[in-house]
């Protein structure tokens, strides 16, 4: 009981209303600096017009080089500068929040405001016909993709035309989940099973499945 009042009274000696107001800075700077970060690539998301499909690998490449450049100096620079440099170092807890605040933001998405911008949430609230639909143009588009995983795990030698004319054996809702809203599994004449994964923002990649029970909610499976 005297440690525990020990520690109550260092507790109100240290929490004090110059604090209180540094923790709300601290705050209020990380969330900025994250709010920041997010909204950045809005607008290199911007560029894709609703429900038009893309990897997002797409935004990996040198084409968005100075995306991810101002990224990274705007979130390690400051960081970087007060850890190395003895005049800005009583800006260290500044520092941490700018490099925090985005951090805590990726991790826990729905505490970044820009999580709910239409550009991030316009594939989330497709309907079941919706979803197919966009599934199958994705099909359509990347087709020699599928055909490539295919041919390079399940060795059943399905061909782009194979690919186009895949049957739709199990649709996914995955909401509220962050990684992806939706899956529809189509299966190949041959047998060959792969998933169309939509994230909320219209990304969408390709996956191999298997018809287990999913974890999500299973809105339709081939009987």
């Amino acid at each position: 009981m005297a440690i525990l009042g020990e520690a109550m009274s260092l507790f109100r000696a240290r929490v004090t209303n110059e604090s209180i107001k540094n923790f709300l800075i601290l705050v209020l700077i990380g969330f900025l600096s994250g709010t920041f970060m997010g909204t950045l690539p809005l607008y290199f998301l911007a560029q894709h017009e609703p429900k038009e499909l893309f990897f997002m690998r797409e935004l990996m490449t040198a084409t968005y080089a100075p995306l991810w450049i101002v990224l990274l100096v705007v979130q390690l620079g400051p960081f970087i500068v007060a850890m190395t440099t003895r005049r800005f170092r009583r800006f260290r807890k500044y520092s941490l929040a700018i490099l925090g605040g985005p951090l805590l933001m990726a991790v826990v998405p729905r505490l970044d405001p820009n999580y709910y911008s239409s550009y991030y949430t316009r594939c989330a609230r497709l309907s079941e016909p919706e979803v197919t639909e966009v599934a199958r143009a994705w099909i359509a588009k990347r087709g020699e993709t599928i055909v490539s995983l295919l041919g390079a795990f399940s060795r059943l030698g399905d061909t782009i035309e194979d690919v186009r004319r895949a049957e739709l054996v199990q649709l996914v809702d995955w909401r509220p989940g962050d990684g992806h809203s939706f899956s529809a599994t189509y299966q190949t004449p041959r047998g060959g099973l792969f998933a169309v994964n939509i994230g909320p923002e219209c990304a969408i990649e390709v996956s191999l499945t298997s018809l287990a029970p999913p974890l999500g909610r299973l809105i339709y499976q081939k009987q």
